[in-house]
């Protein structure tokens, strides 16, 4: 696994992430962590999710600037394995806004790799 807020993609907030005031819903700061998290597995060389599931057992979000329709942001994730659980893995995240470039939210929690179940 890569350490450091190395793994990231790009996203720009579309019509659908927002209210009528064009400012982004809190939900969708969620599913963008999320995408964060599953796009760092994917990408890891042994692509554990083909044989794996992904189980989020700890979530703490804090939001700390609204990003509107249209703003361009990155999210950052970093993953370390858990020392003392071989099944556990620990995430820091951070979105942020490119213009002007701030952090806008941040995320720390624990995910476990289970098997699948057929």
């Amino acid at each position: 696994m890569k350490n450091g807020f190395n793994e990231h993609y790009k996203y720009e907030v579309g019509f659908g992430d927002c209210d009528a005031y064009q400012i982004a819903h809190n939900a969708r700061y969620v599913q963008w962590f999320e995408q964060g998290i599953y796009k760092h597995f994917m990408a890891d060389a042994d692509n554990l999710l083909k044989e794996k599931r992904l189980i989020i057992t700890e979530v703490r979000y804090r939001y700390l600037h609204a990003v509107k329709y249209g703003d361009k942001i990155n999210i950052l994730t970093e993953i370390e394995k858990d020392k003392d659980d071989e099944k556990l893995y620990k995430f820091y995240q951070r979105i942020i806004k490119e213009e002007p470039k701030k952090i806008v939210s941040i995320c720390k929690g624990a995910v476990r790799l289970e098997e699948k179940t057929t």
